[in-house]
């Protein structure tokens, strides 16, 4: 049987393609990083990260 592996493989694929990347807007931010993201002026993972410093949310 060679079609189960190209069937997972398939299927595999599928659903990381399902599952990409969440919008800015989808994630679960707080007002505090959401204002500091507005202040920068920089809406990308990296600055979410600084905002939740920032904000003390992260160590």
């Amino acid at each position: 049987m060679h079609f189960f592996p190209l069937t997972v493989l398939t299927t595999l694929v599928v659903v990381a393609a399902a599952a990409g990347p969440v919008d800015v807007e989808k994630r679960q931010l707080s007002a505090c990083v959401l204002q500091c993201m507005d202040d920068i002026g920089i809406y990308d993972g990296h600055a979410i990260s600084q905002c939740r410093r920032t904000c003390g949310e992260r160590p």
